[in-house]
């Protein structure tokens, strides 16, 4: 799990999510779309409704070292 604060472009250890159902719903429907191709390097978004607040996310696969 990578989380980065968009506004310091810097790691961050943790970090809270508040949802409404909407918004849950579209993240739940996000990932499955995303865990069905994960290979795709694909991206989403969930915006709030007043625009304020944006949440991106994607899938990553480690890298064998």
């Amino acid at each position: 799990m990578r989380l980065l604060g968009i506004d310091s472009d810097k790691a961050v250890s943790q970090t809270q999510l508040y949802l409404i159902t909407k918004e849950a719903n579209q993240l739940i429907k996000d990932l499955q779309s995303l865990l069905a191709d994960s290979e795709a390097a694909e991206h989403r978004h969930i915006f709030s409704d007043d625009g304020e607040c944006m949440i991106s996310y994607s899938l990553i696969t480690p890298t064998e070292t």
